[in-house]
């Protein structure tokens, strides 16, 4: 009798253990069907998620409604990377989390309202790196520390932006992207403004995936004329570029206070390369290959290299012929400058309207930015500038900024 009780009382502990299970399963059950089928779970859900994100990525998430299990929006998102930042207004996204039981997340539909993508400049601590941390292999890309193979059959974006460094490049823009996060198309249309320049409308198509872009095309109406581009953007682990380009029948008289005066279409071909360096500095190679037209009458032909890192500007060559007129330059220029300089126009009337004569000078100039030393020898025959009547003029002059002013002229 006494093992019956033993055996009757170890069966009550086994029902109660596997009840227990039973009741700790229901509301694990219970709790996750809480999590992703409401929207008070939901908003408890999206605040543990930036807990299971890489060091480098960062995420903010506003005002939550839906259910995560098929279809919610979120007010205001922010999901920040080292070298770029995205900030939405609103995303509304359509889906099935069942697919996460396979590690796969598919989105019938993703819209994403008011994007606001800004290149970021570095923490101002950011030159205290280590060697041993600039010793370590670069990162992997995002999607290489995903636990899940993300694709989507639709991604709207409406109202994006696009800043660097405080000037916005790119407004209005809309976007339509398909396919997989490591594999999609992309179309795009907006607004493109760079500093000085009247805005330009911009329409793009490519490929890409989650750490670049390859632009198929790229055209843009600007100045009364029409550019285009192809070649490949990143933006991991920094913002690079190197692309192709071509500008047809652009219009300077655009660009002056009297566009009257400027008639004339200018072409060019080119290439440019760069990124953005660790510093926020960016560095640039440009090469106009050829550049050719017609402005004011007379035939323009040219070619132009430079590379620009930072504030400091090299030029290994530029050439410019416009009719008569011939200037050339090369050298360097950042916070001293070393360049010399020859300029020819036997019709100064061709390069300020209202002028008469010829007018020849080449030197140099060199030392600080703010206060170079220039050198230079000229050469001026019948010149008439507004009330200003000269015969003849040549001489030397050697003009030091930091110094007295040295000067020759025979008149």
């Amino acid at each position: 009798m006494a093992e019956g009780k033993v055996r009757s009382r170890r069966s009550r502990w086994t029902r109660r253990l596997f009840g227990g299970l039973g009741v700790f399963l229901l509301l694990v059950v219970g709790f996750v069907a809480w999590l992703v089928g409401t929207t008070a779970g939901g908003r408890v859900a999206l605040s543990l998620v930036p807990g299971f994100l890489p060091d480098d990525l960062g995420l903010e998430v506003g005002e939550f409604s839906g259910r995560l299990w098929d279809r919610f929006e979120v007010e205001g998102l922010d999901l920040r990377l080292p070298t770029i930042q995205f900030e939405a207004d609103r995303v509304a996204i359509d889906w099935r989390a069942a697919g996460m039981l396979r590690k796969r997340i598919h989105a019938d539909g993703v819209v994403v309202d008011g994007l606001d993508v800004r290149v970021l400049e570095p923490a101002t601590d950011s030159s205290a790196v280590t060697a041993e941390s600039e010793s370590e292999s670069e990162p992997g890309s995002p999607p290489d520390e995903l636990p899940f193979a993300i694709s989507f059959d639709s991604v709207r974006v409406t109202d994006a932006t696009l800043q660097m460094r405080d000037s916005v490049w790119v407004s209005n823009g809309r976007a339509v992207v398909r396919g997989t996060i490591d594999d999609f198309s992309l179309e795009f249309s907006g607004r493109a403004q760079a500093p000085d320049l009247p805005p330009a409308a911009v329409r793009l198509s490519g490929r890409g995936s989650s750490t670049a872009v390859h632009v198929d095309s790229l055209n843009a109406q600007a100045l009364g004329g029409t550019l285009a581009a192809t070649g490949d953007l990143s933006w991991w682990p920094v913002v690079s570029w190197d692309v192709e380009m071509r500008a047809d029948t652009l219009r300077p008289a655009e660009l002056m206070s009297e566009p009257g005066e400027w008639p004339g279409a200018v072409s060019l071909v080119g290439a440019s390369t760069g990124r953005v360096l660790e510093t926020g500095a960016v560095e640039i190679e440009a090469t106009v290959d050829t550049l050719y037209g017609e402005l004011r009458g007379e035939s323009l032909a040219g070619r132009i290299e430079a590379r620009l890192r930072g504030e400091d500007l090299v030029l290994p060559a530029a050439r410019v012929a416009w009719g008569p007129a011939r200037v050339s330059a090369s050298g360097t220029a950042g916070t001293s400058l070393d360049l010399e300089f020859e300029a020819a126009a036997p019709e100064l009337g061709l390069l300020l309207p209202g002028s008469e004569g010829r007018v020849a000078a080449r030197g140099s100039a060199t030392g600080p930015r703010d206060t170079p030393r220039v050198r230079a020898s000229f050469e001026a025959r019948d010149l008439a500038l507004e009330t200003i009547r000269v015969a003849t003029a040549e001489g030397d002059v050697d003009l030091d900024l930091a110094g007295p002013l040295a000067a020759t002229v025979l008149a």
